[in-house]
C-alpha cells in the first residue's frame, strides 16, 4: 500500500510538534521545526494551517506556535507512543519499595504511587476497590505550567471532589493492557488525560487499578512505560 507524501510529512510534523510541547511547554513555531524536518519555514506553516483546519493543533494567540488539541494527542497516543524504560535510578527505588514493603499490599501500593507522583509530576491514583480511592502528587501536579490556568485548577478539584464515584466506572472496566485516555475519551474530566492499567496480585484480595492522572500535555512514554516496568517487578 502507498502512502500519501504529503500526507506521511504532516504526520511528521504532528509528531514533532506534540513531543516538542510535552517537553517545552510552548507553542511550536515553524522556525524550531525547519532542522529537524528538512522543509522551508513556509511549508511548515502551510502544513500547520492544514493540520489546524484538520482539529489536531491550534493557535493559543496570533503569531504563536501551535499547540496539540485533544485530537493531536489522541492521534499520538494511537498511532506513535510507545513505552520508554524508566531511567535505571528509577527502576532501583520501584524495586528497593516492592522489596521494602512486599508483606504489607496497601502500604506498598501508597508508597509505590509516591514514588510514581514524585517521577512523573503527575498525580497517582490507586483504586483498591470501587470504594476505596488513594491519591497522591497534587502538590507536583499544580507545579506544572497548565495550572497558572484557572479552569485546570477547577478540574483536578472537580475529579477530586467526585473522586470515588467517578473511578468506579473506571475500576469496573480496567483492563490488564496499558490504556490512555485523553479528552473527551477520558470520563474523569475532558480537560484532563489518563494512563492506567489493572493489577491482579495474588496477595490481593481485589484488583488494584493504578493510574496517572495530569494535564493532557503528557509524557504519555514514560507513564506507560512506568506502568508495565511496575507489572513486571510486582
Amino acid at each position: 500500500m502507498t502512502h500519501d507524501p504529503m500526507e506521511d510529512r504532516q504526520k511528521e510534523l504532528l509528531v514533532n510538534i506534540i513531543e516538542s510541547y510535552i517537553r517545552e511547554a510552548d507553542p511550536v513555531g515553524s522556525r524550531a521545526l525547519e532542522g529537524a524536518l528538512g522543509l522551508s519555514s513556509a511549508t511548515i506553516r502551510s502544513e500547520m494551517v492544514e493540520l489546524e483546519t484538520q482539529g489536531y493543533l491550534y493557535q493559543p494567540y496570533t503569531s504563536a506556535g501551535r499547540v496539540p488539541t485533544a485530537l493531536g494527542y489522541q492521534f499520538y497516543v494511537r498511532e506513535v507512543a510507545k513505552p520508554t524504560e524508566p531511567a535505571t535510578q528509577e527502576q532501583k527505588s520501584l524495586q528497593t519499595i516492592v522489596k521494602e514493603f512486599k508483606n504489607n499490599y496497601e502500604q506498598l501500593m501508597k508508597q509505590l504511587a509516591k514514588e510514581l507522583a514524585e517521577a512523573s509530576g503527575e498525580a497517582v491514583m490507586v483504586v483498591f476497590n470501587p470504594h476505596d480511592v488513594y491519591y497522591t502528587g497534587l502538590a507536583q501536579l499544580f507545579q506544572q505550567p497548565e495550572f497558572t490556568e484557572l479552569d485546570m485548577v477547577q478540574a483536578i478539584g472537580a475529579v477530586v471532589d467526585t473522586m470515588e464515584e467517578a473511578t468506579a466506572g473506571l475500576y469496573k472496566n480496567a483492563s490488564d493492557e496499558v490504556q490512555v485516555k485523553v479528552g473527551n475519551e477520558n470520563p474523569l474530566n475532558e480537560h484532563c488525560a489518563l494512563v492506567l492499567t489493572r493489577y491482579n496480585i495474588p496477595v490481593a484480595q481485589n484488583p488494584s487499578l493504578v493510574s496517572f492522572l495530569g494535564p493532557l500535555r503528557m509524557n504519555y512514554r514514560a507513564n506507560m512505560g512506568r506502568l508495565e516496568f511496575l507489572r513486571r517487578i510486582l
